[in-house]
């Protein structure tokens, strides 16, 4: 996410640039054009990008929360073997499923997290988070 903000910010200052020298020595509508456009395009990407940030951050604290309570369940039943019987053969590879997708959920967060490119898209409360086991 760095990347894209030094990206973006090189834009804007080679836009304003392009506007100011256009300005003092072309008379040239079209790199004022190209430069307007880069400059608004930039700015737009910047506010998304900050709202989209602000937006998952904000939902962090109830996304740990949700995914707490669904570990705990999750570890309830596997550990009871709630669906561990010859009768019901599809409940059982339904629970292996949940805890299959909640696994990956969690994997795929902390690698998010700890990655360059994504850090600041994803909220650090996977560190905290536990896998679920399966033997």
């Amino acid at each position: 996410m760095l990347i894209i903000f030094i990206f973006l910010a090189i834009l804007i200052i080679t836009s304003l640039v392009l506007y100011i020298e256009n300005k003092r020595y072309y008379g040239n509508d079209c790199i004022k054009t190209t430069a307007v456009i880069f400059i608004v395009f930039a700015i737009v990407a910047l506010i998304t990008a900050s709202i989209f940030i602000i937006t998952r951050q904000a939902c962090a604290p109830s996304e740990k929360a949700q995914l707490e309570a669904e570990y705990e369940v999750l570890t309830i039943l596997y550990k009871n073997d709630t669906f561990n019987n010859d009768n019901d053969a599809i409940g059982n590879s339904e629970l292996y499923m949940r805890i299959l997708e909640y696994n990956k959920q969690v994997a795929v967060g902390k690698t998010s997290q700890n990655s360059l490119w994504l850090n600041w898209f994803t909220p650090h409360i996977y560190d905290e988070l536990e896998l679920i086991n399966i033997n």
